[in-house]
């Protein structure tokens, strides 16, 4: 299991995270750990499609970085991120 640091490219606003540090096997994983909460890592647009109110999210835009190798107990997952409360 790898170690990667995970950072946003664009601006990071209230109630959103601006980096983390995950436990995956690969980068892949390590994505797909952050795309499960879009609402913390991207922004949301709200726009009228047909008079009906629809919710859209802006690309993913972050930097997935190797930074080591964790202990051979270490699950797959988040070990800590950092949250911009609002």
């Amino acid at each position: 299991m790898n170690l990667y640091l995970i950072t946003r490219n664009d601006d990071v606003d209230y109630d959103q995270y601006d980096s983390a540090v995950v436990a995956a096997p690969d980068e892949e994983d390590a994505k797909a750990l952050i795309e499960q909460d879009l609402y913390g890592w991207t922004y949301t647009d709200w726009k009228y499609v047909e008079k009906v109110f629809v919710e859209t999210h802006k690309e993913l835009d972050i930097t997935i970085k190797l930074i080591g190798t964790a202990i051979d107990e270490m699950q797959y997952g988040i070990v800590v991120a950092s949250f911009n409360a609002g």
